[in-house]
């Protein structure tokens, strides 16, 4: 969160000199330095004229801006596979147990129903604690990778489209990322359902996505083949209008970090319920963290948690908030959010910031309904 409290030095910084970079940027990632003599850029970064094309900055193993952003969303992780968790099986004895369906057969046209969970899981061999999602039981959540690593959450919102945070691909490639749907330990291939992979075609990231503050923070993966919908990969609707959700519980899943102190992300999907924070009473409580008093929450994010130590954490980024919807079955959601930033993990009275997908439907929708088509048709 360091840039938060330092823009308006910079833009007092811009008054007294008279002048300001074009773009203040690690000095690998600039082609040609600015000649000016005053520089209202950082310690590590330069101010630059003109920048690296992409493909040199990719080339290079230079300092990246997710790893710039500590306190924003949070540094990487060290390169290397998590460490697998051990699973423990139920019952643990030598008596067989008595014979128990592994899977929840839906019923008929369940298996396109967009948002219904599988509240009991799908394998009941594998034995959960509190904070673990039971295999299978949210079915839209999709893990993505960079080459072997895990990198970032998303939802499967159609067959064919994922939608996740801005900030986790801005900078990729399609042919970098692999999207893996039916996922529940990354690390283990012994549930009684598989995993599938399918490649990114194309990015679509918001046109006014705002690295800064956090704003416009989605984006769109649409894949080279659709999922075939199956009881354990199913998408999530979207919000059917604007509304308060002021008071509501909701859900958040995801394999980033167990805690702040964590070193490595979690092989077994996490889950967390969290309380909807009302934005007056988010931003205050924001403004009471280093961010200053001067800070604005952006009118595109919405906030939950902050009630304990209980939260998302470094590697949720992109995962789905969700709510059950209103006044209908409770184990069918709809994705309110899209993980966003926060100040570290788990702050009591400090919440999280998530990307109101309420808003953007208009933005996703017409997007989505002539892809779909296309791979149908």
């Amino acid at each position: 969160m360091r840039r938060f409290w330092a823009i308006e030095v910079l833009l007092l910084g811009y008054v007294v000199l008279g002048e300001a970079c074009k773009y203040c940027v690690p000095k690998e990632n600039c082609l040609q330095q600015s000649t000016t003599f005053y520089s209202v850029c950082f310690h590590s970064e330069v101010c630059c004229e003109v920048l690296r094309d992409n493909n040199d900055i990719w080339s290079q193993k230079t300092e990246t801006v997710e790893q710039q952003a500590v306190f924003t969303y949070g540094p990487l992780p060290p390169q290397k596979k998590v460490p697998e968790i051990g699973i423990t099986y139920w019952p643990p004895t030598t008596t067989p147990p008595p014979p128990q369906p592994t899977t929840q057969i839906p019923k008929s046209g369940e298996i396109g129903q967009k948002g219904l969970s599988n509240p009991l899981g799908l394998d009941l061999t594998k034995c959960v604690t509190d904070e673990q999602a039971k295999p299978g039981q949210y079915p839209w959540v999709v893990a993505l990778f960079n080459g072997s690593q895990y990198w970032s959450g998303g939802s499967l919102i159609s067959a064919g489209v994922v939608l996740t945070a801005a900030h986790r691909v801005w900078s990729m490639k399609p042919d970098q990322i692999v999207v893996r749907a039916g996922e529940w330990d990354i690390e283990s291939e012994t549930e009684s359902f598989r995993s599938e992979e399918r490649d990114v075609e194309r990015i679509v990231v918001h046109e006014s996505f705002d690295y800064l503050t956090g704003g416009n923070n989605l984006a769109l993966l649409f894949l080279k083949t659709p999922f075939e919908l199956k009881n354990h990969i199913r998408p999530i609707g979207l919000p059917q209008s604007i509304g308060s959700l002021n008071g509501r519980r909701c859900t958040a899943a995801g394999w980033g970090k167990i805690t702040f102190q964590a070193h490595s992300y979690s092989s077994i999907l996490k889950k967390v319920e969290l309380p909807i924070v009302e934005r007056k009473t988010c931003q205050d409580m924001l403004r009471r963290t280093k961010l200053g008093w001067s800070y604005n929450l952006a009118q595109s994010l919405i906030c939950a948690g902050g009630e304990s130590d209980k939260d998302t954490c470094y590697g949720d980024g992109g995962s789905a908030l969700f709510c059950s919807v209103e006044g209908g079955n409770p184990d069918i959601y709809e994705q309110v959010g899209i993980v966003n930033w926060g100040m570290d993990c788990g702050q009591k009275d400090v919440p999280g910031t998530y990307t109101d997908v309420a808003l953007f439907r208009d933005w996703i929708l017409p997007k989505i309904v002539p892809f779909t088509f296309k791979k149908s048709g």
